[in-house]
């Protein structure tokens, strides 16, 4: 059993694999109470993961003992990630969402803003730090074009459509 323990000590990507399964683990667990974590623990979780799975594999290709298969290895691993990093940086730079702390009609809510090319807010309740309400609560439209409004305001931007949501999810203001 030592001799085991001894073992997993040394093996990156098993702790990578645990991390990963601890997270939705307790992602499960915040969905049983209606919560999600905010979009800035996805990104670290994300960052986390991806070096922790490189360094685990980097470290299973050192373990080969026959040298060509060590190599071939290496040189497949480095190609699989030249080839795959330009994929992900474009994936990864669509998919972040700037947020933000804002009180609306008195309540204190975390406010995530899709601008790429259509400028989306996106309000769900704040908790804490690192969790949110999984339930939208406000949405906003602010038509065509990049940009934050909240980090940014100027009177050009103005809401074309929004819309408040109950805790149901249902439309209540339009």
């Amino acid at each position: 059993m030592k001799n085991i323990v001894c073992k997993l000590n040394k093996i990156i990507l098993i702790y990578s694999v645990l991390f990963a399964g601890v997270f939705f683990l307790l992602r499960y667990i915040l969905n049983l109470f209606n919560l999600e974590y905010r979009r800035w623990i996805f990104y670290v979780f994300v960052i986390i993961l991806i070096v922790g799975l490189i360094l685990g594999i980097v470290q299973l290709i050192k373990k080969i003992k026959i040298r060509s298969l060590k190599v071939l290895c290496a040189i497949m691993f480095t190609a699989l990630l030249l080839f795959s990093t330009p994929y992900a940086y474009i994936i990864f730079g669509l998919s972040i969402r700037e947020e933000h702390i804002v009180v609306k009609n008195d309540y204190k809510l975390v406010a995530q803003v899709d601008g790429f090319k259509h400028t989306r807010i996106f309000y769900y309740d704040y908790k804490n730090l690192f969790v949110q309400g999984k339930q939208l609560r406000l949405y906003e439209y602010y038509g065509r074009g990049g940009f934050n409004p909240i980090k940014y305001p100027s009177e050009d931007y103005y809401v074309e459509e929004f819309t408040w949501y109950d805790d149901n999810g249902n439309p209540i203001h339009k």
